[in-house]
């Protein structure tokens, strides 16, 4: 792979960046990131890309964040070849993505300008994540507070990669714009919704346009950086994490005590966000132009321009053509759909009266099942999915998917015991604050954000010959040890200390399970050479610590699957190097045709983490519907009716109203209190699969040799970047 460098006379002008990066680490998450969870439709939570909660992104914090490796290689055929050239022809037209040759002034104010967008993005993560059980409450469906974790979660398992895409093809600037317009409109629709229905559909948007952006974060850092600053330089986005936890639920308190509605909550950021993103659309704009002309002016000096626009018309159709097969649309539909038909009605049967009896339920489960194994079939066949969302050969390594069974299952028990209504539990059962319920929730946020960067430092910078291995039993072992302590606190009148010491607990697990777990996938699917080995353990190490750190958070699955499969002159590099072995790591790895599975193999990881993290809500929503109504009907005085039962199980709001030790509220706090009992028990239970699944995993020692800027890395046609 040639790198295109710019003439002598323009050496002052800026800071060279690579045309085409020989390999881009991006960090996508949330989140898977670990906090994931919070973005989902709260606000914050788990890793950045995470760290949104998640689902808060589910949780900024679990919002775990995704950490992608995406090896750019050339095209298996002349064919293909072409449509790569049209393709890079069109990103240049279009702003080419960043790289370029910034300023040093441009290239602080845009990091400086990330720096204040992820802030707000952060901080919009914690406020309506406290806010979001009072959003539902308001339409009498708290019940319902996990149907929208559910489609939240469904969405984000499948939005990245297309998201990576239109940020190639189209340009970075695009596709920021696009994503910042995708929040702006699920936060207008959150805030004027009347039903659940409008506001998990608004969910939707909020989901693909807060992804878009923490993916886009990343790919920036990566194209704006050596690997040398990279790991320092993508853990901006996360930073402010660590503050806004702390004061995100505080201010969603004003919101409610200032304004009486949660609206405004949401409302706000309709206006902050905007003005936060455009330093950084500015910044992006007029370095844009500025390339463009410098790339004109060299054109016209040596005679060689760029093809014209109406050559990449005639290639149009065929560029999207390879833009929609490597995106493998069909997959994508097909998983989404089924995952949605088969989870959101377990979340939905309570509410219907035939209960599990009722043929629409039925229906929409079996016709989910049917899609799902039409997405198998689809997945199997080379014809129809070139670029398939999990190669059946990555199946066969063991290691791989002990992996993704671990993200899975430790995401399912993150919504089993903290999300979605542990936080309900608080303000009802426990009777504590928004100011108090929210960190203690977010907890967990910041706990495993921390845990999974001193786990990356360690690994790279003060062990000796480390593996990931290790990691993982301390940290499947701090996870489990933290749902036996969340069992011990669902007692009234437990201590908040304790309440934080489990959380805390949980959220360090997490963040060293997913910064390890995400390395062995990526180690089990690699090539087995010296070199790749070499360069890859410790651009893994980066990707890792990103990605768990913003939760919430979650990454450029696609272009990771579509070049690393798609490298024809990789076969050569391979070839050449097939013999050399890889000591301990021999034997271990998937060869893939003309490159290595990382990327796939990461993209199929942070899906499956989010997928577990759907099936725990989808769980949680069916124990809660189908406890806690019959609970409060044994518990409560017999003065209070059917009609003002349903009305506390219907929302938070009401269910506080009663005054803290009234017979009401006590007897509303043993039914929460029970059903939490339940569900941290279905929790603790999916604990023995987890260990099981460390215990399957390969003990892989990562390469001694750590990345310097003197390092040669590989790039597309096995030589190296100088």
């Amino acid at each position: 792979m040639s790198n295109t460098t710019a003439t002598d006379d323009d050496d002052d002008d800026g800071v060279d960046l690579e045309e085409s990066s020989p390999l881009l680490l991006i960090n996508t998450e949330h989140i898977n990131n670990i906090n994931e969870p919070d973005k989902l439709g709260y606000g914050a939570t788990t890793t950045t890309v995470t760290t949104t909660t998640t689902t808060t992104t589910t949780t900024a914090a679990v919002n775990n964040t995704v950490s992608l490796i995406i090896t750019a290689t050339d095209q298996d055929d002349e064919q293909d070849q072409d449509e790569g050239q049209d393709n890079n022809t069109l990103q240049k037209k279009n702003g080419g993505g960043g790289r370029g040759r910034w300023t040093k002034w441009g290239l602080n104010v845009a990091y400086l300008s990330i720096f204040f967008m992820s802030f707000a993005i952060s901080l919009e993560g914690q406020v309506t994540y406290s806010l979001s059980a009072f959003a539902v409450s308001s339409f009498h469906t708290h019940s319902l507070l996990s149907t929208v974790y559910v489609v939240q979660g469904v969405f984000n398992a499948v939005i990245k990669p297309p998201v990576a895409k239109i940020a190639d093809v189209f340009g970075r600037l695009e596709a920021f714009s696009l994503s910042v317009f995708l929040c702006v409109l699920g936060y207008l629709l959150s805030s004027i919704s009347l039903d659940v229905q409008t506001f998990a559909s608004a969910q939707i948007f909020y989901s693909a346009g807060s992804t878009g952006l923490q993916i886009l974060q990343q790919i920036f850092v990566a194209d704006t950086s050596s690997f040398l600053n990279r790991a320092l330089l993508s853990s901006i986005p996360d930073s402010p994490f660590l503050v806004t936890v702390w004061i995100g639920p505080s201010i969603a308190e004003g919101v409610l005590r200032w304004t009486g509605t949660w609206r405004w909550g949401y409302a706000i950021w309709t206006v902050i966000l905007p003005v936060a993103f455009l330093p950084l659309g500015l910044s992006l704009y007029t370095n844009r132009s500025r390339t463009n002309q410098k790339t004109k002016s060299r054109g016209d000096r040596t005679g060689k321009r760029g093809r014209d626009m109406k050559g990449v018309a005639r290639k149009g159709k065929g560029v999207a053509r390879k833009v929609l097969r490597e995106l493998d649309v069909v997959g994508i539909l097909l998983l989404s759909s089924g995952l949605a038909l088969i989870l959101i009605p377990l979340t939905l049967a309570s509410r219907v009266p035939d209960g599990w009896g009722d043929a629409r339920i039925l229906g929409m489960i079996l016709t989910g099942v049917v899609l799902v194994g039409g997405f198998l079939w689809w997945e199997g066949s080379p014809k129809w999915a070139p670029y398939p969302l999990l190669p059946l050969k990555l199946l066969k390594e063991r290691s791989f998917v002990a992996g993704c069974g671990i993200g899975f299952f430790y995401f399912m028990i993150f919504y089993l015991s903290v999300q979605p209504y542990f936080y309900s539990y608080l303000l009802v059962a426990l009777n504590l604050p928004i100011t108090v319920a929210g960190p203690v929730t977010q907890a967990f946020s910041f706990a495993s954000t921390i845990a999974a960067l001193l786990a990356s430092l360690f690994i790279r910078n003060f062990i000796t010959n480390p593996r990931p291995r290790p990691f993982l039993f301390l940290g499947v072992s701090l996870y489990t040890a933290a749902i036996l302590l969340l069992l011990q606190t669902r007692r009234k009148g437990v201590g908040v200390g304790v309440l934080f010491a489990a959380q805390i607990a949980l959220g360090a697990g997490a963040g060293l399970l997913h910064v390890a777990t995400q390395l062995v996938v990526q180690l089990s699917s690699t090539t087995t050479t010296t070199t790749t080995t070499t360069t890859t353990t410790t651009q893994l190490l980066h990707s890792s610590s990103s990605s768990s750190s913003s939760h919430t958070q979650s990454g450029t699955d696609n272009d990771n699957r579509n070049e690393t499969t798609g490298n024809g002159n990789g076969n050569g590099s391979n070839n050449k190097n097939k013999d050399r072995a890889g000591d301990e790591n021999k034997g271990k790895g998937i060869k893939g045709e003309g490159g290595e599975y990382v990327g796939v193999a990461t993209a199929a990881f942070l899906t499956l983490v989010e997928v577990g993290g759907a099936v725990g809500a989808a769980i949680s929503g069916a124990v809660w519907g189908g406890l806690v109504p019959g609970k409060l009907a044994t518990y409560l005085p017999s003065h209070i009716t059917g009609d003002q039962a349903k009305e506390i199980y219907a929302s938070v709001v009401v269910a506080c109203s009663y005054p803290w030790n009234s017979p009401e509220r006590d007897a509303i706090g043993r039914a929460y209190q029970e059903t939490m009992t339940v569900l941290l028990s279905i929790a603790l239970i999916m604990c023995i699969p987890l260990i099981l699944l460390t215990l399957l995993v390969k003990d892989y020692r990562l390469d001694d040799h750590r990345h310097t800027g003197s390092h040669p890395l590989p790039d597309g046609d096995g030589g190296q970047d100088k």
